[in-house]
């Protein structure tokens, strides 16, 4: 289940985790509520999680649904340069 996959990179990715969905075409209900689950376990581990190359399409449904308010949404390069320092 995509949940515990994250939940197992989390314990050994302990400061931050980039969920890249560069090739996400589309994204349905139980996929944001994994999306949410996995960012409310990411808070309560203190862990940062960044959702990275959302396409025009995914990003509009998280602009609709007020999501892109809730997930920090951010470009790849955005990404590495922040676990870069």
């Amino acid at each position: 289940m995509l949940l515990n996959k994250f939940i197992e990179q989390m314990e050994k990715t302990p400061d931050m985790i980039g969920i890249n969905c560069e090739n996400l075409d589309s994204i349905d209900s139980s996929g944001l509520g994994a999306l949410i689950s996995i960012s409310r376990h990411s808070a309560k581990e203190k862990i940062e999680l960044y959702i990275c190359e959302l396409n025009s399409k995914v990003s509009s449904l998280f602009d609709m649904s007020n999501l892109d308010s809730y997930f920090a949404i951010m470009s790849i390069n955005e990404f590495r340069k922040i676990t870069a320092l």
